[in-house]
């Protein structure tokens, strides 16, 4: 967006990230939901979540979508902004206010 270049040229580029990024979220989406479902009926207790699913579940749709690079070598910005988001997590981030006593 802040490239030299017609509006054209970065409205294509915009629409190219968004495809990418949609893209890539679905993969990742994808391969979590189908990990948790699989570790539900492995382990300890079958048809329980175990208490490090999610981490398991996460870490592996992590590597397979956003941990390797492109065909030339690269990683895309999108993914780092993803992994770096990952490790700080959501809860970090977006935690809720403590809720004030209204007499």
């Amino acid at each position: 967006m802040f490239r030299s270049g017609t509006v054209r040229e970065k409205v294509a580029l915009i629409l190219k990230a968004t495809r990418t990024h949609a893209t890539n979220l679905a993969k990742y989406a994808t391969i979590y939901k189908l990990m948790m479902l699989m570790l539900k009926h492995v382990g300890n207790n079958p048809g329980k979540e175990g208490p490090f699913d999610t981490f398991f579940a996460g870490l592996t749709g992590g590597y397979l979508v956003f941990g390797r690079r492109s065909k030339k070598g690269h990683v895309s910005s999108v993914s780092k902004q993803i992994v770096i988001f990952g490790k700080i997590g959501p809860n970090q981030v977006t935690e809720k206010p403590p809720k004030a006593n209204i007499i």
